[in-house]
């Protein structure tokens, strides 16, 4: 679509939302909390908070200091924004320890650790070099300036990587995690490297966004589950409808009103197609909201994704066809007058639009549930946008 964003590429993956980085040198007395020992402010608290070994109640506007135990309970969620205006996301029923961060003005690199005990987060670094230790109760993760998703208990550590590296050291030794990756190591030493996060992960993650959204949680698991029930429902309806349509070229997008299936198209642009999906399978659409949707027209979503990411990475260079763009056609967005600079942030077209055709790349088409994308909030922004539960290829879930 026609927005005034700019957008990076995709070769490594870009990260989903929020970030996560380390400031400030100077420590007061053990015990002693002084105006230097400040981490950042608390944007978000939504219910049970606490900080100060875990105990007092954390509120918005709250400051965070160094070697404060931080704790979140049953549908709660925390968004910290930091001195340098990063952000750390941490979701329900989580608990960490900021240990120690110094940024080493001198070298121009962020050193210390923090230990995450049970739960979610999601890291952004910002590009500030770092060598930074998350210690977690099965493995340590070493960051070297990435974006990815942590979650962790006593039994288990899973990363999921969306741009950079991590080293992930473990009894089991050392394992380096690329962007596209999904490494879990559990106590046992017994280790696992995919390119799909699991099940578990992706539902912590979609929960703690919702959560720090301000929406229904409850409401918005059980649609996850219902529209999971349905899947393989809606799938033998599509593909009994268009019998072109192959299991493995379709993306589930899961909404609050319902699923929608999107045929992939990749004769027409096997690139984009590759990095859409790669986006998904890291959970990068989870929780991203569709911010420009005129009824009728076309909705658009994922660019708050990309505006995010810091990654060094490549942008997507134009697949344009002869395909038209009538009602469910899916396109890849771009800045206006730049149709090689895309990735990420998509439209789907609500009726004909004839003044997109060979403008934009045609990556996909709806073969189930355009109605549930009809009733999205209209708005450049939606007063209250509506948002993505999960984004994953059929295959995946039908394969959980």
């Amino acid at each position: 679509m026609r927005r005034e964003f700019s957008f990076s590429g995709c070769g490594p993956l870009l990260a989903v939302l929020m970030l996560f980085q380390t400031l400030s040198v100077v420590y007061s007395a053990p015990g002693m909390a002084a105006e230097s020992d400040q981490v950042g402010v608390v944007n978000t608290a939504v219910l049970d908070v606490f900080g100060r070994n875990g105990h007092k109640r954390v509120n918005s506007g709250d400051s965070v200091f160094y070697e404060e135990e931080v704790r979140t309970g049953a549908a709660s969620a925390l968004e910290i924004d930091l001195l340098d205006e990063s952000v750390l996301s941490i979701g329900e029923n989580a608990s960490l320890v900021l240990d120690s961060m110094v940024y080493q003005v001198n070298r121009g690199v962020v050193e210390g650790t923090f230990t995450l005990v049970s739960g979610m987060i999601h890291f952004n670094s910002a590009g500030v070099p770092m060598e930074f230790v998350i210690n977690t109760p099965v493995a340590s993760i070493g960051i070297r300036g990435t974006a990815f998703d942590v979650l962790a208990d006593d039994s288990n550590t899973e990363v999921v990587v969306q741009s950079g590296t991590v080293d992930v050291t473990s009894p089991a030794g050392t394992q380096a995690v690329g962007a596209g990756q999904a490494y879990s190591i559990d106590a046992a030493g017994n280790t696992t490297l995919d390119n799909t996060p699991s099940t578990e992960l992706t539902e912590a993650k979609t929960v703690m966004l919702a959560t720090l959204a301000g929406e229904d949680v409850q409401q918005q698991q059980q649609t996850a589950a219902t529209t999971e029930g349905e899947t393989e429902a809606a799938v033998q309806q599509a593909t009994t409808e268009n019998p072109d349509v192959a299991l493995e070229d379709l993306l589930a997008l899961e909404l609050t009103s319902g699923l929608v299936l999107i045929q992939t198209l990749p004769d027409l642009a096997p690139n984009h197609v590759a990095c859409v999906i790669e986006l998904a399978r890291a959970g990068a659409y989870a929780g991203e909201t569709f911010d420009f949707v005129r009824p009728g027209y076309a909705a658009e979503t994922g660019q708050q994704t990309i505006l995010r990411s810091d990654a060094d990475i490549s942008p997507l260079v134009a697949e344009v066809s002869d395909t038209t763009f009538e009602r469910g056609t899916v396109g890849m967005s771009h800045p206006e007058g730049e149709p090689d600079n895309a990735i990420g942030a998509f439209f789907i077209t609500l009726g004909d639009a004839p003044d997109l055709n060979q403008a934009y790349t045609v990556w996909g088409r709806v073969v189930y549930g355009i109605e549930n994308l009809d009733v999205l909030a209209p708005g450049r922004p939606p007063a209250t946008p509506d948002a993505i539960q999960r984004m994953l290829p059929v295959v995946d879930i039908l394969g959980e």
